[in-house]
């Protein structure tokens, strides 16, 4: 049972869980993307699409010690975006930035999406990448699983996880998986 990972999930987010916008990445999600990472040396995270900067806000607090680095190519994203300090914001897409994936490094990609998040993931793994999460794939699980030797999703997560979100999946849209999905994969 993931009780007690969720107990320190909150507790390392503290306060910052209330500070999601409605267009980034739920709690259950990243919490999925943390669990996974329970089992990797973690240094050194890239976020693909920051937009307002709440997903790499909690990234800092879920790994204080790694280094971040978060890309946004919308300029109107890149101004307003909230700065966070020990946070590294680049003006410009990862893609172009694949130079800093070592083995010691994770990925979390909100933009691009669907296929080309598959195809930037699969680059970021041949690079060293320790392991890739993708936000909105609720379409492309099987797609994912012809890829990745490993694919984990946030479709159905349990009842204890869904407490992390205040969502109520009547009113969503996706009814076919909780929340928009995010999915971590490995080769």
């Amino acid at each position: 049972m993931d009780t007690e990972l969720i107990k320190k999930y909150k507790k390392l987010l503290g306060d910052y869980i209330e500070i999601r916008d409605d267009h980034s990445i739920y709690n259950s999600e990243m919490y999925l993307f943390w669990k996974f990472a329970q089992d990797y040396d973690v240094k050194r995270v890239l976020e693909s699409g920051t937009y307002m900067g709440s997903s790499i806000a909690r990234l800092k607090r879920l790994f204080p010690d790694a280094e971040m680095i978060t890309y946004e190519s919308d300029p109107a994203h890149y101004k307003r975006c909230k700065k966070i300090k020990g946070v590294k914001y680049v003006f410009g897409e990862l893609k172009n930035n694949l130079k800093k994936i070592n083995k010691n490094t994770a990925l979390l990609i909100d933009g691009p999406k669907r296929k080309l998040a598959s195809r930037l993931a699969r680059q970021a793994l041949k690079k060293g990448a320790l392991f890739v999460g993708m936000h909105d794939m609720y379409e492309y699980i099987d797609y994912l699983g012809t890829k990745f030797r490993i694919v984990v999703h946030s479709g159905y997560p349990t009842a204890a996880v869904k407490k992390l979100d205040n969502f109520n999946i009547a009113t969503h849209k996706f009814k076919d998986y909780y929340g928009t999905v995010l999915a971590v994969v490995r080769n």
